[in-house]
C-alpha cells in the first residue's frame, strides 16, 4: 500500500466519531438491584445495623470509615436514584458541601434504567465529547431523545481548560460534562437534583450562597426617607401623610414636704415594687 493511501485511510478513520459507550434496546440489569435482595437491608433498622458492620470494613471507602451515620446517608441517597447500599457508598461523595455521584456510576444508573431506549457517548473528530439518549416516552411512543457537547472552546469559555484535573485528564473531563448535561437534563427526576462529582468539583464551595446572595443596592438614601403624599377620597387631592401627634407630658411640680418621717417609712419605690407584688 502506498502512502497517499495509507494517508487517506488514517484521514477517513480520524473523520470517524469515536464511540466509548454504546446501548440499545432494554437491559434486565435496571436499577441495578438484581441479584442483589439477598444480602441488602429491608427495613431502616436493619440498614442502620448493616451501616455500623460497613463502617468498620476495609471495603469502606476511607472517606466513610468509622462513620455509620455517613454511610446510612449515603445508602439512603443511593435509594433515592437506583443504586443498591453497597454500590450507593463506593459511588457517592461530598464535594464542596453537595452528595454527588461519580460519573460511572451516573453512566450505570442510566443504562440499567428501565425507561432507557438508546445511549451513546463518544468524541466527534474535531474532538467534542457528545452524550445522545433517548429515553421511554410516557405520551409519545418514539420516545424522548437528547443530544449534549461539550467542547475545549466550551471549557475555555467556563474557565476549566487547564485547570487542575482538567489538565491533566482534558478529553475525559470534556466527556463527562457532556454525559451530565445530557442525563441530567432527560433525567432530572431520578437524580433529584444531584451532580456528577466531576462537575461538582468544579463548582464553587459557596455556590448556594451565590444563588441565594441578593447584593444590597449602594444608592441607598441617606437620612430620613421622603414623605409620600396619601391618596385621599376619590376627587380629592392628595395630602401629605400628618406626623402622629405625641402628647408631651407635663411635670408636676414638686411641694417639698415639710413633715419628718421616720428611717423605716420612707420606702420610695421598693415599697411600690414589693406591694405590686413583684419578685426577684
Amino acid at each position: 500500500m502506498t502512502q497517499e493511501a495509507l494517508r487517506s485511510k488514517e484521514s477517513a478513520q480520524s473523520s470517524v466519531p469515536k464511540v466509548m459507550n454504546k446501548m440499545e434496546g432494554g437491559n434486565s440489569l435496571s436499577r441495578n438491584t438484581q441479584n442483589a435482595s439477598i444480602y441488602l437491608p429491608d427495613t431502616r433498622s436493619d440498614a442502620y445495623k448493616f451501616a455500623l458492620s460497613f463502617a468498620s470494613s476495609m471495603f469502606c471507602p476511607k472517606v466513610y470509615q468509622g462513620k455509620p451515620d455517613d454511610v446510612y446517608l449515603a445508602m439512603a441517597y443511593g435509594a433515592q436514584i437506583g443504586l443498591n447500599p453497597l454500590l450507593a457508598v463506593q459511588n457517592i461523595a461530598v464535594v464542596n458541601g453537595r452528595p454527588s455521584v461519580y460519573g460511572d456510576a451516573l453512566t450505570a444508573i442510566v443504562m440499567g434504567h428501565p425507561e432507557t431506549q438508546f445511549y451513546e457517548d463518544g468524541y466527534k473528530a474535531d474532538g467534542t465529547a457528545y452524550c445522545k439518549i433517548t429515553r421511554k416516552g410516557r405520551s409519545s411512543t418514539a420516545g424522548i431523545t437528547v443530544y449534549r457537547e461539550f467542547s475545549e472552546a466550551m471549557a475555555r469559555k467556563a474557565g476549566l481548560w487547564g485547570k487542575d484535573i482538567w489538565a491533566k485528564y482534558p478529553e475525559r473531563m470534556l466527556l463527562w460534562r457532556a454525559k451530565g448535561n445530557a442525563i441530567r437534563d432527560l433525567y432530572a427526576d431520578v437524580l433529584m437534583g444531584m451532580w456528577s462529582v466531576e462537575e461538582a468539583r468544579d463548582m464553587p464551595q459557596t455556590l448556594e450562597e451565590e444563588l441565594l446572595n441578593i447584593t444590597p443596592s449602594t444608592n441607598e438614601p441617606t437620612g430620613k426617607p421622603e414623605e409620600k403624599p396619601t391618596q385621599g377620597p376619590i376627587g380629592g387631592k392628595a395630602k401629605k401623610a400628618e406626623k402622629p401627634t405625641v402628647p408631651v407630658e407635663t411635670p408636676t411640680p414638686t411641694v417639698p414636704n415639710t413633715e419628718q418621717h421616720s428611717e423605716p417609712e420612707q420606702r420610695g419605690d421598693l415599697a411600690g415594687m414589693f406591694d405590686s407584688g413583684e419578685q426577684f
